[in-house]
């Protein structure tokens, strides 16, 4: 490989110092693996997902592709970023896809049966139907995720505001079909900057009620079934609004064998998982990166002190040519392929200025 070769910057560059500056993305793509397909993991727990509208154009239909081929097969493509979903198998190079093939894995079934999709595929969401960012939007909303249906929903169109502080929301469509959350609500942010006060454990025969650990041990009497009972005017399901849940609300959900089998029968097993939580998912991405930096920083510590000196100089200058890019366009503005290749061109060609500058002149404390 010549010098030249080595002084090209790719795309997974920009990436990995988006990921510096950014740790909301590193907490959702930290955990995924950049180099292999997640196919072979099978209906992943959870993984950051993306959709590729230069491979569907027209939304004719609906496909995921994981991190690793968000990068290595569809590196030049427009892509949605879905942030994270539950038990999905990557589709890219499946039968969705035409005749694109896999970069990375291309022995794959051609349909994934399990997985599940909605109109985010096509970059659309909420209840609105419409994409985000949204340049005909002129007022300023959060985009919020529903743990149940995992839709985005803008916080002006749940049928109640959200609180200053919460954790995860289930929307109204999902309260009310999952209406026994309603016997939770104290457990929910109820108003914005409260909460209510947690009821007091109950046993029998040694065994909690209300469990807060995260594995699923299940109980000996049912808890639902006695907040139903002291329960004395439950909301109708049609008046169930969206609900706002304190952290780890998940672990005092009842997990006696009559309610397993209900979050079985409406597919909502993942709700007593922990390791279904988002905040599981970041905080797995986080510890991932932070295991790459040590990595990287070993192999650094190997090399010579004028390569050192090489990697430092080249990556302050790869971060301030981004920043400055970045900051050349207005807000909203889209940044369109042929930028992008402006600006690795004139980044390649500085480093080749300085290689010859180099390779010629001696510097002026050399002695």
């Amino acid at each position: 490989m010549s010098d030249e070769d080595n002084d090209v910057v790719t795309l997974g560059d920009v990436v990995k110092e988006k990921l510096l500056k950014d740790e909301e993305i590193v907490a959702v793509v930290g955990a995924c693996d950049e180099n292999e397909c997640s196919y072979k993991n099978g209906y992943m727990e959870r993984q950051a997902l993306f959709s590729c509208i230069t491979c569907d154009p027209l939304h004719e239909r609906l496909a995921g592709v994981c991190y690793a081929c968000s990068i290595n097969c569809h590196n030049d493509h427009e892509m949605i970023e879905l942030y994270t979903k539950r038990n999905f198998k990557c589709d890219c190079g499946n039968k969705k896809f035409g005749d694109f093939k896999c970069h990375l894995l291309e022995e794959k079934d051609s349909e994934n049966d399990n997985n599940k999709y909605n109109h985010n595929f096509n970059g659309k969401y909420c209840t609105c139907k419409r994409p985000y960012p949204d340049p005909e939007d002129e007022i300023e909303d959060e985009m919020i995720q529903c743990i149940m249906c995992e839709d985005w929903y803008h916080s002006r169109h749940l049928g109640q505001l959200a609180p200053s502080e919460y954790s995860e929301m289930v929307c109204d469509t999902c309260s009310k079909n999952n209406a026994f959350l309603q016997y939770y609500k104290e457990y929910a942010v109820c108003s914005p900057g409260t909460t209510s006060k947690e009821p007091e454990k109950q046993s029998e025969d040694g065994v909690d009620v209300i469990s807060t650990t995260a594995p699923i041990e299940l109980t000996k009497v049912c808890t639902l079934s006695k907040l139903k009972s002291i329960t004395s005017d439950p909301v109708k399901n049609e008046d169930l609004k969206a609900m706002f849940f304190e952290n780890e609300w998940r672990n005092k959900l009842c997990k006696c064998e009559m309610c397993l089998a209900m979050y079985s029968i409406q597919g909502i097993e993942f709700i007593v998982k922990d390791s279904d939580t988002v905040l599981h998912h970041e905080r797995k991405g986080k510890e991932n990166e932070e295991r790459k930096w040590e990595e990287a920083g070993s192999s650094l510590s190997q090399m010579g002190h004028v390569q050192q000196i090489e990697f430092v100089q080249g990556f302050n200058e790869l971060k301030s040519g981004l920043t400055d890019f970045l900051n050349g366009f207005t807000s909203g503005e889209v940044v369109r392929k042929e930028h992008v290749d402006t600006f690795f061109e004139e980044l390649n060609n500085k480093k080749r200025r300085r290689l010859q500058t180099r390779k010629g002149v001696p510097p002026s404390n050399c002695k």
